[in-house]
């Protein structure tokens, strides 16, 4: 896979880490900086490396954020690594029936062709993103893509990037971190222009979750989150856009992707987890409503694509969907889509999203028809999907 940018994984990041670093460096299986930079961020107990062995390794630790300035961006800078990657799909686009992977033992999905692309389209009321100064979109001038976000992109990103280099014309460079959000990066006035003068990407696509509310977080209660301060957020999140579109900086427009709907809290105490799903589902709902608003705050340069649905069940959460061939299928047939934490995606859930996306950014710019080799690739057996160890176990829905 082409790709461009440094390289990260989903990290927990030391103290002096996390305030420099909202948005880390695009991953690769080798890499020479790996044991540099930081593991895991999570909003739940974190695996983080306290060592240069195994990024599974390390101790467990509950973290939030951290406050303390840090050597990450340096050390980031010096590990910048050229790369590329990309992909788009077919009109009809094939995904679909789940196998067995031998590598992994996991069910993966694999291809078969389909007439339509579940959670694409839904921006015909958009005015469409039109690339400054560019006329054509080939091998030789490829479009240039970014990704920002926070764990559940930093998951994603792996299917997207691969889905895009198979058009063959699209680079992409991952700037996905764990528990990033306006809210938490303190210092995404100055971060966020940092790494676009890095990346000179044509568009920034991103979606994140940790700006939805800020009620069960005390230590950032001074910062506006989309449920408690929607008009003070949404004017923050227009100043980040504004950043982002600063003109002579090359970047064409802001593609926010729909963030997938998040299932239950894990909680052995049903009160909390009462309190909590409903606090989860408003903030998820506020963000998006304002993500959803900026298309006509900022009409040819911001884009919202509603990708979400597309590892939904009729609209609601679910940890497993029947395979895209047959959704009659029985549920001993279905594919996990989501991790165990009903947050992250399995690469059978990325390959759905994934393929939303690419297939309204195929059009959008004319891109080259992708494959489907891209589906069946090893980025499916990435550590990050085992992460902890069984976050995306081979099962299936009771029956």
């Amino acid at each position: 896979m082409r790709r461009v940018g440094p390289a990260s994984r989903r990290g927990g990041l030391s103290e002096g880490e996390r305030s420099l670093s909202p948005l880390p460096l695009a991953r690769t299986t080798s890499d020479p900086c790996r044991n540099e930079l930081p593991d895991r961020l999570l909003s739940t107990p974190v695996h983080r490396i306290d060592g240069a062995q195994s990024p599974l390794g390390g101790t467990t630790r509950l973290v939030r954020f951290q406050q303390s300035v840090g050597s990450i961006w340096l050390q980031a800078v010096r590990c910048v690594a050229i790369a590329v990657a990309m992909a788009v799909l077919v009109p009809t686009l094939q995904v679909g029936a789940a196998s067995n992977d031998a590598a992994s033992g996991t069910r993966v999905e694999t291809t078969a062709r389909i007439a339509s692309v579940a959670g694409s389209g839904g921006f015909a009321k958009e005015r469409p993103i039109k690339l400054l100064g560019r006329h054509t979109i080939s091998r030789q001038h490829p479009l240039r893509v970014m990704f920002i976000g926070d764990s559940v992109m930093f998951v994603a990103e792996l299917g997207i990037g691969a889905a895009l280099d198979a058009t063959g014309e699209v680079t992409v460079a991952d700037r996905s971190i764990d528990g990033f959000g306006l809210s938490i990066d303190t210092i995404w006035r100055k971060s966020l222009p940092a790494l676009v003068s890095e990346v000179h990407p044509d568009i920034i696509i991103g979606t994140w979750g940790w700006d939805d509310s800020c009620t069960a977080d005390p230590q950032i209660q001074h910062q506006p989150c989309a449920l408690e301060e929607p008009v003070a957020y949404k004017h923050e999140l227009e100043q980040a856009v504004r950043l982002m579109l600063t003109p002579g900086n090359g970047v064409s427009g802001v593609i926010f992707a729909q963030y997938p709907l998040l299932g239950p809290v894990e909680t052995d105490s049903p009160a909390v987890r009462q309190a909590q799903d409903s606090t989860r589902t408003a903030g998820q709902a506020a963000w998006q409503n304002i993500v959803r608003s900026l298309p006509s705050v900022f009409p040819g340069r911001v884009m919202y694509l509603p990708a979400g649905s597309s590892v939904l069940l009729h609209g609601r959460f679910s940890s497993w969907l029947p395979p895209t061939t047959d959704p009659h299928a029985p549920r001993s047939e279905w594919v996990r889509v989501r991790m165990v934490d009903n947050v992250h995606m399995c690469p059978a859930g990325v390959i759905r999203y994934a393929a939303a996306l690419l297939a309204d950014l195929t059009p959008l710019y004319h891109l080259a028809p992708a494959g489907s080799a891209w589906q069946s690739q090893p980025w499916r057996d990435d550590p990050r999907y085992r992460d902890p160890p069984e976050s995306c176990p081979d099962n299936h829905p009771p029956a």
